[in-house]
C-alpha cells in the first residue's frame, strides 16, 4: 500500500496561481510519502516562514509533541519529515503577506513494527579520540549544522528518488523495528526502536552517495564504528555506520552516485553490513527506503 502511495506526484496549480485565487500563501506538493518515516517535499512562497506541528522520539523511544519553525528556500521549496511514532494528524501553517496564514492538515497512515531479538556484542578494546559524550556532541552538531548557501537545497536535495547506496539491496533488519537486546545470561538489557535500515553486505562492498550533499561527519566511534554523515540540505542528513573504510573527508561536496566508503563491521555489530540512517532537522528519524523508488518498507 505504501509503495503505491510513495512519492506520488500531486498535480496541483502553480503556487502563483493559487495565491491569486485564494489570497492565502500558496501550497503545492512536489513529492510525498505519507507514512511514519516518510516525508513531504512542498513548495510555497520563496523564503516563507512555516510552522510544523508534529511529534519526535528521543533515543529511548519516548514521544513528545514539538513545533518546528522553518523557512522555504529561495525557490519556495521546503521539506517535512514524519518521525517513527508520528500521529496520524499533522499540521503545517504557512505565513503569508499582511498577516495571512494557510493551514494545511496532513494525514499520514499507520505503520506496524516487529520486535527483533539480538545478542549484545562486546566492543573492541581500543582507544578512541573522543569520550562517549563527545561522540554524541559531534553527531548532534553534524545534525544541527544547517547553515548553508541559499542554493544548497537546489544543488543537492532533488525531487528525484534517492539512489541506492549499495548495488544490491537486501534487508537484514527493517527500519523502525523494536530491538530487544539480550546479554549472555539471556536477560533483556535494552528494548528500544532501531532507527537504521540494515542492509546485507560483505566487508569492503562499495558504498555510494544516494544523493548529492556535503560531508558533515567522518569519524570512528565506539558503537557506530566508522561513521559517515552527509548533509543533503533542508535539514536532511544521512548516516552510514559500521564502515570498514571512509573514502571522503569532512567538508567534501559529493555528487549522487559518488563512491564514499566500503562496508565493514566496525563498532557494535554482529556481522558485516551497512546501517543506513536518515534524520530531519534533529527532529525526525526517517526511513531511507521512503526516499527511494521502493517506497516506505519497500526494501526487503
Amino acid at each position: 500500500m505504501w509503495k503505491a502511495l510513495a512519492f506520488a506526484l500531486c498535480l496541483t496549480m502553480a503556487p502563483t496561481a493559487l495565491a491569486q485565487q485564494t489570497g492565502e500563501p500558496p501550497f503545492e506538493v512536489v513529492r510525498e510519502s505519507l507514512a511514519p518515516g516518510g516525508f513531504l517535499l512542498g513548495r510555497t512562497t520563496p523564503s516563507a516562514n512555516l510552522r510544523f506541528e508534529t511529534q519526535r522520539s528521543d533515543r529511548a523511544g519516548a514521544v513528545t509533541d514539538v513545533t518546528v519553525q522553518l523557512s522555504a528556500d529561495a525557490n519556495g521549496y521546503f521539506l517535512l519529515g514524519f518521525d517513527r511514532d508520528a500521529r496520524a494528524a499533522q499540521r503545517l501553517t504557512i505565513a503569508g503577506a499582511g498577516g495571512t496564514e494557510r493551514i494545511v492538515p496532513i494525514a499520514i497512515g499507520p505503520r506496524e513494527y516487529a520486535v527483533r531479538d539480538v545478542w549484545d556484542v562486546a566492543l573492541a578494546g581500543e582507544d578512541f579520540a573522543q569520550t562517549p559524550q563527545q561522540e554524541l556532541q559531534l553527531k548532534d552538531r553534524a545534525l544541527r549544522t544547517v547553515s548553508m548557501p541559499p542554493d544548497f537545497g537546489e544543488r543537492f536535495l532533488s525531487a528525484d528518488p534517492f539512489g541506492h547506496p549499495l548495488a544490491l539491496l537486501q534487508t537484514t533488519s527493517a527500519w523502525g523495528n523494536s530491538r530487544r537486546v539480550h546479554n549472555r545470561a539471556r536477560e533483556v538489557i535494552s528494548n528500544r526502536p532501531h532507527y537504521g535500515l540494515d542492509l546485507r553486505a560483505d566487508v569492503n562492498t562499495q558504498v555510494r552517495a544516494p544523493m548529492g550533499g556535503r560531508v558533515s561527519l567522518a569519524r570512528r566511534f565506539r558503537v557506530d564504528g566508522n561513521i559517515l554523515m552527509i548533509d543533503h540540505g533542508q535539514g536532511l542528513v544521512s548516516a552510514y555506520l559500521h564502515l570498514n573504510r571512509i573514502l571522503v573527508s569532512e567538508g567534501d561536496e559529493l555528487s549522487a552516485g559518488q563512491l564514499i566508503a566500503a562496508t565493514g563491521r566496525t563498532g557494535r555489530a554482529n556481522g558485516p553490513h551497512l546501517c543506513w540512517r536518515l534524520r530531519w532537522r534533529d527532529t525526525a528519524s526517517l526511513d531511507p527506503a521512503c526516499f527511494t523508488d521502493a517506497g516506505c518498507g519497500g526494501i526487503q
